[in-house]
């Protein structure tokens, strides 16, 4: 069996703080928040624990078995998902000003306009 790791820019934040960010009322149905969060071509991808991530997957890095990829070409993907998703987030009218990340296994961290972060799962 083949691991296959992906790395996304955005923030690891839950679900209610999603639905808080983008203003979605409680009762909206699960497949109501994605389908909001994806009109702005962002994704909420679930990790586990309670955790999701808000942001785009750089999936051009996410077999390192087959696929070689140099430092220098995965920067500059990062680099254009840092940008992609800095612009999608203000598109949508998101407040970054102050919020929760959510660490696995750990308390809430409280962020204010945090620059968007490479997580790996």
């Amino acid at each position: 069996m083949r691991y296959k790791m992906v790395l996304y820019v955005g923030y690891p934040i839950n679900y209610a703080t999603a639905c808080d960010l983008f203003r979605i009322r409680e009762d909206a149905t699960v497949n109501d928040v994605h389908r909001i969060i994806e009109q702005y071509d962002l994704k909420l991808f679930t990790t586990d624990k309670g955790q999701c991530i808000l942001g785009l997957s750089i999936d051009e890095v996410g077999d390192l078995w087959d696929t070689f990829v140099p430092v220098d070409d995965a920067l500059i993907l990062i680099l254009k998902a840092k940008a992609a998703f800095k612009q999608r987030i203000k598109a949508a009218g998101v407040d970054i000003s102050e919020f929760d990340l959510e660490r696995m296994e750990c308390e809430p961290l409280r962020v204010k306009n945090p620059e968007p972060f490479l997580i790996s799962c």
